[in-house]
């Protein structure tokens, strides 16, 4: 049980919060880190977390991070967060195999919060064979981003290394969220207010991969689906990126925006991407603990005859311009669009670059470090994520209520297809960049029967027209379980 002292007061939610906070608590999603470590020593490490979650001296108060010792409480402006005095978080210890550990944060991944009584993180030391413990790290996405989570590691093992080199060290607060909070309440709304204006105001039609799509309140069932561009393809890639002023991550939502052209048969579309929403011009933002991260819309227009290069720049440079306003919530940012209701998108694309220290094995004193991962999730019914590897991944998470499997291999395929094909022309007209392979297109002319020629002067509606004139009671049009033929169908739009 948690042991919470009241007092400290309470700090009203920053507004760039509203969104995503009142999204996630609704709908109940978190994310969790977890460390697979070996150590001979396991009172160590478990005096290590002793300390760093700060029981050792409880009446001292613990955590130092105003984001892991908080609530948020409705009230008629939202959700207030309520920073707590003193909180101790609650953790417990468990045997556990190896095999056991994805299963058991999946578990505890789809449980239920209630971010209103408890602060939203807990702790789960699991100890394994031959020395080994998992620390499952749980923590609500209403308090931290990906990035603090990457701090929170780092600063847990500078803990450790102090414990094993036999001195004392406690975690250490570089800025206060608070900070953070002033400086959102300076920032010019109405400026905001136009910019996303001027982008959005034209837009009249969502980008929406599932039609009539709404947000559940309930947790929704994830899959994910991964695949790899290989070597070669992504060393290309880089090789097209470094010599333009262009990153991988502007290819990779580019990618995206293809697919979404090709799936919606259009030229003009929008799809979030996120944004680290830390203000470069505040001091120590970079080690603040709390919750930055936001969602903005890119919106992806591209003509005939368009360059690749010139249209992944004017992509790269619109996401450069909307960060200037990435405070802003999105459920704002979308009624500055041309969609009277509802969502202007429905897919997400997520290019993970945090500041995880590739030396971070070594800065464990003595502590083999087997295994770092996450798990996470959004309540978006498809994201896209990707990182910069040597083999580009593509990783898809879904809700497997609204996608089939096999739909989403498709997709990852053709979507694998897209980003080849910027690799093997990166000059070429995006629009006619093949998104499906040779094989697939032999199966569906296969599918499809052998290829026909059609009059070049006659229009398709003309041709229809034909038809049903040839055989009129023939079926012309199958939909859910419902047929018409040739005259029905004609005779719907009053034609004889």
């Amino acid at each position: 049980m948690n042991r919470i002292w009241l007092g400290s007061g309470i700090v009203a939610l920053v507004v760039v919060l509203f969104g995503t906070v009142a999204q996630t608590i609704d709908w109940s999603g978190d994310g969790e880190l977890f460390l697979t470590v070996t150590d001979t020593n396991r009172k160590r490490f478990s005096d290590a977390l002793v300390r760093y979650l700060g029981r050792a001296v409880p009446d001292d108060g613990a955590f130092i991070h105003e984001a892991l010792r908080t609530l948020f409480v409705p009230s008629e402006q939202g959700y207030l967060q309520v920073v707590l005095s003193r909180f101790e978080p609650a953790w417990n210890i468990r045997n556990a195999s190896v095999d056991e550990v994805p299963a058991l944060c999946q578990e505890a991944l789809i449980g239920e919060w209630n971010l209103e009584e408890a602060p939203s993180c807990y702790f789960e030391l699991l100890y394994h064979p031959n020395n080994q413990c998992t620390l499952v790290w749980n923590i609500h996405h209403a308090a931290t981003d990906g990035w603090s989570m990457a701090s929170l590691v780092r600063e847990f093992s500078r803990v450790y290394e102090a414990l094993a080199a036999g001195i004392g060290a406690e975690p250490t607060m570089e800025a206060p969220y608070r900070n953070y909070v002033s400086w959102f309440q300076k920032q010019d709304k109405q400026a905001s207010a136009t910019y996303f204006s001027n982008l959005l105001g034209v837009v009249d039609e969502p980008s929406l991969l599932v039609p009539n799509y709404s947000p559940s309140k309930s947790l929704p069932r994830y899959d994910n689906l991964e695949t790899r561009l290989d070597e070669e393809k992504t060393s290309a890639l880089e090789r097209f990126t470094r010599g333009r002023g262009l990153t991988i991550s502007t290819v990779v939502q580019g990618a995206w925006a293809l697919l979404l052209m090709h799936y919606l048969d259009r030229d003009d579309v929008c799809y979030g991407v996120t944004s680290s929403g830390r203000p470069p011009s505040l001091e120590n933002v970079d080690f603040m603990i709390g919750m930055f991260i936001n969602t903005l819309p890119l919106r992806a227009t591209c003509g005939q005859g368009m360059g690749m290069e010139d249209w992944l720049r004017s992509l790269q440079e619109q996401q450069v311009d909307s960060r200037e306003f990435d405070y802003t919530p999105l459920v704002d940012i979308q009624r500055h669009s041309g969609v009277a209701s509802g969502n202007l998108f429905d897919s997400l694309v997520v290019f993970e670059n945090y500041p995880i220290d590739e030396s971070l094995q070594s800065n464990f004193a003595g502590l083999g470090l087997d295994d770092l991962g996450g798990f996470g999730q959004t309540n978006y019914p498809i994201t896209l994520t990707s990182a910069p590897e040597s083999r580009l991944p593509i990783m898809l998470t879904y809700d497997s209520e609204l996608f089939e499997s096999a739909f989403i291999q498709r997709l990852a395929g053709h979507l694998a297809n897209l980003l080849g094909g910027i690799a093997d022309d990166p000059n070429g007209d995006p629009l006619r960049i093949p998104i499906m392979d040779e094989e697939e297109r032999r199966n569906i002319l296969a599918w499809a029967g052998n290829e026909t020629a059609y009059p070049r002067d006659s229009a398709i509606h003309q041709l229809f027209v034909e038809q049903a004139t040839r055989d009129p009671q023939a079926v012309a049009l199958v939909f859910d379980n419902n047929s018409w033929s040739y005259t029905q169908l004609l005779a719907r739009h009053g034609v004889a």
